[in-house]
């Protein structure tokens, strides 16, 4: 069975739903660890590994939703937004 452009697509945009739903549970993880450790250690330890860690954890948290996003509107809409258009199908040329 041949593949097509839309189930490559898909299978693409699942893949970064995958690898950023990764990131972003390590990146959850570390913060918690940062704020124990914080608690633990009250304010007058601040070393900057709470900040570092709520960074991390934002970002991650940015690029989850963002390919939880775009999977949702290619499987509703079947489009990609602008900056991220499939390459031709070459296998038809």
């Amino acid at each position: 069975m041949r593949e097509t452009t839309r189930d490559k697509t898909l299978l693409r945009l699942r893949d970064s739903v995958v690898q950023t739903k990764a990131l972003f549970e390590g990146a959850k993880e570390e913060f918690e660890r940062a704020s124990d450790l914080q608690r633990d250690l009250g304010q007058a330890h601040a070393d900057g590994t709470l900040a570092h860690a709520t960074r991390v954890y934002t970002y991650a948290l940015h690029y989850y939703r963002t390919a939880i996003f775009r999977y949702s509107r290619y499987l509703l809409d079947g489009r990609l937004p602008e900056d991220e258009q499939p390459e031709p199908d070459r296998a038809n040329e």
